[in-house]
């Protein structure tokens, strides 16, 4: 009887781990598809557009986004030295922003190896994309597409209990204290900034400053380094526009807008527009963007579970870069004062067999004895990988 219960149970195990296999498989059949239709969309805009493609994309998936960062510097550069010196580079971009000081690092890559490049804009490209779309010969901005404010934020110490500090909303109310309130009187600025640092400490605030020249000076340096760069007073109204007079941060910048602006905005033709519209789909589909990504889900049944995540790109026909995050999601549980815990052994029972029933029992106690508290998610670094 026992002899059968352990053929029983291997014959189980061993169909578990066949099914495991065959999803393994089909999984990465799937991406292989997915990795070939995304190369041969590549590859129809690099021959509409006669240029070489790179593709940055940032994932902004609810509960799981992605911003631009200084780790992803390294893998563009790979990319570049894989494509070769180049007269026309097209950069195809979707993120919602991120670091203000990687777009200058982006555009300086970008212009050492490219006589000419350009972005195309399919969907979205805020905040600091839009600061690295400023260094483009040209803009293809599709008819959804949209560009934000490049005014930025800083994250306070969690202590003063803020969070973000929008540089620009700072520098606004001193300017409301100035010239809408019209305070004059040295005591009652006094009063008002004395207001002010009770809210924001002080080295926030220099930081605060010292961010809002920043900004200013890497949209310069950004748009100087056009291949025809416009006038400086041209300069000086693109970034007072999108730096002030664009009072939302979450404002989205059409096409027709961002002309306005006197930005160079092209928009493309229909085939061109489609093939665009048809990637962003396929990074959609790929990264699961317009999935929530739900930790309940992914712990199901079980008490601890993880699930690997792409949450941003990097790729040309040459190679393609995910940036991997692996969230582990645990169950947690209020332990019993008294644990019962029963272990039926049979005599010469092997002690790796005890060891595994004991294991088993224990688990088995703590799900009908420990009354669940709630899921507990631990995020871990993410890490650019060259995918196979």
């Amino acid at each position: 009887m026992v002899s059968n219960l352990a053929n029983s149970r291997c014959i189980q195990e061993g169909r578990s781990s066949v099914g495991k296999k065959h999803r393994q498989i089909n999984r990465k059949q799937g991406l292989a598809v997915s990795a070939e239709k995304r190369k041969s969309l590549i590859k129809q805009i690099e021959e509409e557009r006669d240029s070489r493609i790179i593709t940055y994309i940032t994932g902004d998936r609810p509960g799981l986004m992605a911003e631009m960062a200084d780790d992803a510097v390294r893998p563009v550069v790979e990319q570049l030295r894989r494509l070769g010196s180049l007269e026309k580079l097209d950069v195809f971009l979707y993120s919602r922003g991120g670091g203000i000081d990687v777009p200058w690092q982006l555009v300086s890559a970008f212009r050492e190896i490219s006589e000419e490049w350009s972005v195309l804009i399919p969907f979205r490209a805020y905040s600091a994309t839009t600061l690295l779309a400023l260094g483009a010969d040209e803009i293809i901005m599709g008819p959804q597409a949209q560009l934000g404010p490049i005014d930025p934020s800083l994250t306070q110490h969690p202590l003063q209990g803020i969070g973000k500090v929008p540089v620009e909303d700072v520098m606004a109310f001193i300017d409301f204290m100035r010239n809408k309130v019209g305070l004059s009187d040295q005591l009652a600025l006094t009063n008002g900034l004395a207001n002010l640092v009770g809210r924001v400490d002080a080295v926030t605030l220099g930081t605060v400053y010292r961010t809002y020249s920043h900004i200013r000076d890497t949209a310069r340096k950004i748009i100087q380094s056009r291949k025809e760069p416009p006038t400086s007073s041209d300069i000086d109204q693109i970034i007072s526009t999108l730096a002030e007079k664009v009072y939302a941060h979450g404002h989205a910048i059409s096409r027709t807008e961002a002309k306005v602006i006197g930005l160079p905005v092209e928009s493309p033709l229909a085939s061109l527009e489609d093939t665009m519209w048809n990637l962003l789909l396929e990074y959609e589909s790929h990264m699961k963007l317009l999935e929530p990504w739900d930790p309940q889900a992914v712990l199901g049944e079980k008490e601890e579970a993880e699930e690997k995540c792409v949450v941003a790109m990097i790729e040309s026909t040459a190679a393609s870069h995910e940036c991997i995050i692996i969230p582990r999601v645990i169950r947690k549980r209020q332990m019993p004062q008294n644990l019962q815990v029963v272990v039926n052994l049979t005599p010469k029972t092997p002690d790796s067999v005890i060891q595994e029933k004991a294991l088993r029992a224990v688990q088995e106690a703590l799900m009908t004895q420990a009354p669940p508290l709630g899921i507990e998610t631990i995020q871990r670094p993410c890490r650019w990988v060259l995918a196979e």
